[in-house]
């Protein structure tokens, strides 16, 4: 397990591990004058809440204390337990509408299957069939590591947080 880092009074690095070959996600924490801002959140996987809380508690905070949550992109490993930070803290999560849309296309598509359609875009652009045809579960994989889907307010270009 890598050690969360201190890198001044107010900012902290925390290592997120992923059950994939990237092995981590680097998340972080500041502490402003009305509590933590956290930025990008894990897989919403057990190991991911024990490495929150673990912090939580080692700062001597709670859920409560969380201000706000901003994701920096849709990847699974940075959105992917801001529904369940948000459900425990109550804190708003940010998010670009863009990152947005997209997230909703791939992890939250009630008419589309993503799954499919990545798997026909890789086969339009030269993928052996073998390895298309498992874009369908891998995309389904994502699904439980990005569950429950957060209430987002939009991040615009040039807001200040």
């Amino acid at each position: 397990m890598k050690e969360i880092i201190q890198i001044d009074d107010t900012l902290f690095r925390i290592p997120i591990p992923l059950p994939f070959p990237l092995r981590w996600l680097y998340a972080y924490a500041i502490k402003g004058n009305n509590g933590w801002t956290i930025i990008d959140t894990g897989l919403n996987r057990e190991e991911t809440h024990q490495v929150w809380q673990r912090f939580l508690l080692a700062q001597k905070s709670d859920w409560s204390e969380i201000e706000q949550i901003i994701l920096t992109h849709y990847h699974p490993d940075h959105y992917g337990a801001a529904g369940w930070l948000q459900e425990k803290s109550g804190a708003p999560v940010f998010i670009s509408k863009i990152d947005h849309k997209t997230a909703n296309l791939f992890w939250h598509a009630e008419e589309e299957d993503m799954g499919r359609l990545m798997k026909h875009f890789y086969l339009q652009h030269g993928m052996p069939v073998s390895l298309a045809e498992k874009m369908i579960s891998h995309m389904h994989e994502f699904i439980s590591w990005v569950t429950p889907k957060p209430e987002v307010t939009f991040i615009e270009q040039d807001d200040t947080i």
